[in-house]
């Protein structure tokens, strides 16, 4: 069965897209083509392997500092600047990129064949590590869904510059993910669920499309404790980010349908592995 057989249509809600290429490669999805819907027949466009599912207000799930990455130089600036640093800044000690994907995969522990989602996905860094650590030629893609679509065309560079073949790419809001209930056996977000409009709102949908035996490892950042790091987070609040406690986030977890099974926090960093309430 194709993997795009969980997809759910944005438009009639009904399980299941077939792909109509017109041009394909080695690629998930075809450099050219479209998704129709079995039930109502809704098309969606595929464009430079990227299947558009969003629909009109979508970018209202989206606060400022997310509506930021379809600039045209966030990519970059998040790849190459940002992100390999960010951690050591935010723990308040060496934290290289390495060590977070490791952690990730540690808790994560994907198996070939296993249908995994990297919610906003930026540049598939979270993919791109689950894909390094399982065979190529998996029977189901690692799923990198996200709002900007330079994002998911510099992810798809940077997986084929590594060699990675099987990250499909996907242009939908966390907070209305285009899967059918319990389809995804492992979801992952990286600090993209402080920028999403309501924490609630992600953590709920990624426990709707959760398998019941699924899991999801997220990285969310905290409320700082110093009057320095208050500072910094006064200006990202006005960008619409959200650092919830400690006791918040936790809380949210569990009135999302979660259960927190192992947790990490350094700094205003949290590692979180969640496992749905059966």
């Amino acid at each position: 069965m194709s993997w795009t057989n969980v997809l759910r249509c944005p438009r009639c809600q009904a399980d299941g897209l077939t792909v109509h290429p017109i041009s394909t490669d080695d690629d998930p999805l075809p450099a050219r083509g479209e998704a129709v819907c079995k039930r109502c027949g809704a098309r969606y466009s595929i464009k430079d392997h990227i299947l558009d599912l969003a629909q009109r207000g979508d970018f209202a799930c989206l606060t400022v500092a997310g509506l930021s990455n379809v600039l045209p130089l966030m990519p970059q600036v998040y790849e190459d600047i940002w992100r390999p640093r960010s951690l050591t800044r935010l723990t308040g000690s060496r934290f290289p990129l390495a060590r977070e994907i490791a952690q990730v995969n540690d808790w994560l522990q994907a198996k070939p064949g296993e249908l995994i989602v990297d919610l906003g996905s930026s540049t598939d860094l979270y993919a791109r590590g689950i894909a390094r650590s399982l065979p190529q030629g998996n029977d189901a893609p690692i799923v990198a869904i996200d709002m900007a679509t330079g994002m998911l065309r510099a992810g798809r560079a940077y997986a084929r510059r590594e060699g990675i073949t099987m990250i499909a790419h996907l242009r939908a809001p966390a907070q209305r993910l285009p899967f059918g209930g319990g389809k995804v056996d492992a979801l992952v977000c990286g600090g993209s669920l402080n920028e999403f409009q309501s924490i609630d709102a992600a953590l709920r949908e990624a426990r709707r499309v959760c398998a019941p035996n699924g899991r999801m490892v997220a990285l969310s950042l905290l409320a700082a404790s110093s009057a320095l790091g208050q500072t910094g987070q006064w200006g990202a609040r006005l960008a619409g980010i959200k650092f919830p406690t400690l006791d918040q986030f936790n809380s949210s977890i569990v009135a999302t349908g979660w259960t927190r099974e192992k947790q990490k926090v350094l700094g205003v960093v949290a590692f979180t592995l969640m496992r749905p309430v059966k």
